[in-house]
C-alpha cells in the first residue's frame, strides 16, 4: 500500500512540489529497482538479526521512510526508496517466517498474506483519489505511515520468538546453489513471470485503445486484470499444497495455457470489448495463479527457512530486473519497429520458456 497508491494522485502531488508530473515517474520504478537491489541481501540480514526482530526493524523504517515523504521531492525519492528496501526484506523473507513459525500451515497462512495485499493494493488505489480530494496528497501520505505504524505496533508480540537464519558457509552454499538446475528453473520461472505479469499491466490498456477501445473501457479492463488476482490468490496456496501431483499439473497446465491462448489473441486486436475482456481474463489468470503457487513453493521446496530465504530472495531479484526492464524494451520494440507483433511473439516465446521452467520446478520434490 505504501508505494502502489500514489501512481493515481501523481498530478496534484506535482503541483504540491511545483515540479512536473513526467519528473516523478521515478515512483513507480524506484521500488522496483530497490527490490532488485535487496532481495539478494534478505537472508544474510535474517541471519544476522532473526526474522521477527528484522521484521521489526523493517516496519519502523517503512513508516519513517513514508513519513519523510511530506517534506520535498528530494524527501519524497528517499522515502520511495526506503519503502522499496523494506518492502523487498519482506516479500523475501515472508515465505522462511511461516515455514519457522507454522511448517503445517503454509497453504493457508500464503494465502492470508498473499490475498491480503491484492485486496489492499485495490481498495488503497481506489481511496486515493477521494482522500486527496477531501485532504491533500500529504493527508494521504500521513494516512499511508499511520497504516505502516499500526503494522509496526501488531508485530511487537512476536519479537519474544526471534527466529535466526542458520548460517551456512560458502562451501557448503554458493557452488551447490549456483550449479543446482532445479534453483535455474525457479529463478527462472520467478523472473518470466514477473515479466509476463509487469509488461501486460503496463501495455494492455494502450494495446486496447490502440485497437480501437475508449479510454474508460481500457481503464475498466485494467481493473479487472488487476482484481482477478484476489479469487486466485485465495485458492491457488492451498491446492498447491493439498493436491496430488497429477491433478496439481493439470491445475498449471490449464493455467500456463489460458495465457498462451491470451497473449496468441493479442495478434489478432480487433475493435471489441468482450474479445479484449477474454484476452484480459486468461492472461490474468496465467499472471494471478503462478504468483501465489511461486511464494508457496519457496516453502515446499526448501528444506528449512535459511534455504527458504536463499531460495525467495535469488528468485525475486532476477524476477524484479526482468520485471524493471520486461516493459521498457516490450513498448520500446513496438516504437522502433512500429508494430506490437514482433514484441508479442517474443512474449510468446518466453511464456513457453516459462511454462517448462515452471513444470521443472513442480516435478522437484527438493530444490534446496
Amino acid at each position: 500500500m505504501p508505494f502502489t497508491t500514489l501512481p493515481t494522485v501523481l498530478t496534484p502531488i506535482a503541483q504540491g512540489l511545483h515540479t512536473d508530473v513526467s519528473s516523478l515517474g521515478l515512483l513507480t520504478s524506484l521500488p522496483l529497482l530497490m527490490f532488485a537491489l535487496i532481495s539478494s541481501f534478505a537472508s544474510k540480514l535474517g541471519e544476522k538479526f532473526g526474522l521477527e526482530r528484522l521484521f521489526f526493524l523493517v516496519l519502523l523504517v517503512m513508516t519513517v521512510g513514508s513519513a519523510i515523504r511530506v517534506f520535498n521531492l528530494p524527501s519524497l525519492y528517499l522515502g520511495t526508496l526506503l519503502l522499496g528496501g523494506a518492502i523487498a526484506i519482506l516479500n523475501v523473507l515472508l515465505p522462511s517466517l511461516i515455514q519457522a513459525n507454522k511448517p503445517h500451515r503454509i497453504g493457508t497462512l500464503t494465502t492470508l498474506y498473499v490475498t491480503s495485499m491484492g485486496i489492499a493494493t485495490a481498495v488503497s488505489s481506489s481511496l486515493a483519489v477521494p482522500i486527496t480530494q477531501g485532504l491533500s496528497w500529504k493527508g494521504l501520505i500521513w494516512i499511508l505511515t499511520g497504516i505502516c505504524l499500526l503494522a509496526l505496533l501488531v508485530w511487537l508480540p512476536n519479537l519474544p520468538y526471534n527466529h535466526r537464519l542458520v548460517h551456512r558457509t560458502a562451501t557448503s552454499t554458493t557452488g551447490s546453489f549456483w550449479t543446482n538446475s532445479k534453483v535455474w528453473a525457479i529463478i527462472i520461472f520467478g523472473g518470466l513471470q514477473s515479466l509476463l505479469f509487469y509488461t501486460c499491466l503496463t501495455w494492455l490498456p494502450t494495446m486496447a485503445t490502440q485497437a480501437g477501445l475508449s479510454d474508460q473501457e481500457s481503464g475498466l479492463l485494467a481493473s479487472i486484470f488487476s482484481l482477478i488476482s484476489i479469487p486466485f490468490s485465495l485458492f491457488i496456496p492451498n491446492l498447491t499444497t493439498s493436491l496430488a501431483k497429477k491433478y496439481r499439473r493439470l491445475m498449471l497446465s490449464f493455467v500456463s495455457l489460458s495465457g498462451l491462448v491470451g497473449l496468441s489473441m493479442l495478434l489478432f486486436a480487433k475493435d471489441n470489448f468482450h474479445y479484449w475482456l477474454i484476452l484480459n481474463l486468461l492472461i490474468g489468470i496465467a499472471v494471478s495463479a503462478l504468483f501465489p503457487y511461486l511464494m508457496v513453493t519457496f516453502s515446499m521446496k526448501a528444506s528449512s527457512p535459511d534455504k527458504t530465504a536463499q531460495l525467495s530472495g535469488i528468485a525475486q531479484t532476477g524476477g524484479y530486473i526482468l520485471a524493471a526492464i520486461g516493459p521498457l524494451l516490450f513498448g520500446y520494440s513496438a516504437d522502433l519497429l512500429g508494430s506490437w507483433t514482433p514484441a508479442i511473439l517474443v512474449l510468446l516465446l518466453l511464456t513457453v520458456i516459462m511454462t517448462i521452467a515452471l513444470f521443472i520446478v513442480d516435478n522437484s520434490d527438493q530444490i534446496l
